[in-house]
């Protein structure tokens, strides 16, 4: 069982990475790999086509890149983020971008939604979700190394915009 804390720390790791969406949002997907075929109600229909695989150099679309950008320099002024930091900070930041670009491209692959079958949208959920847990771990270490870098006071603050953040985000 995952722990109450671990849990909160990767749901505010979702909200400070800028790519966290609202659960309609991340079934906008193509999956990596074909889910497990379900039953068919029809045995003469044929299954859905697989999805084309992720590319491997994702390009962040402008909406994206002024999201993300906006969600950093926020981060980095309520964070008090110091010189002394900043690598660390670089180092976060730049993976925030890539995860953002990531799920941008992932997004791009949908294609039309009036042409997509109940079956391809849960296909497409499951692998943003797969794709987002794997963002997520790449992000978690680099955050790890800036919070950890950080004064008593400063953690004290940034636990504070992550607990702001999250009952933002509830209500």
């Amino acid at each position: 069982m995952i722990s109450r804390s671990f849990a909160r720390t990767c749901r505010c790791l979702l909200v400070v990475s800028g790519v966290a969406a609202p659960l309609g949002a991340l079934a906008q997907t193509a999956p990596q790999t074909p889910p497990p075929a379900a039953p068919q109600a029809v045995p003469t229909q044929a299954a859905p086509p697989t999805a084309t695989p992720i590319m491997a150099q994702p390009q962040l679309d402008k909406r994206s890149a002024a999201r993300v950008e906006a969600r950093i320099a926020q981060l980095h002024s309520l964070l008090h983020i110091t010189a002394a930091e900043q690598g660390r900070w670089d180092a976060f930041t730049a993976i925030m971008r890539q995860n953002a670009a990531h799920t941008d491209d992932i997004l791009a692959l949908r294609g039309d939604p009036s042409k997509r079958t109940a079956l391809e949208d849960m296909g497409n959920y499951t692998a943003i979700a797969v794709a987002h847990a794997a963002d997520m771990q790449k992000l978690l270490p680099a955050f790890e190394d800036l919070y950890n870098s950080m004064s008593p006071q400063q953690q004290r603050q940034t636990d504070a915009v992550f607990r702001q953040e999250e009952e933002r985000r509830r209500r």
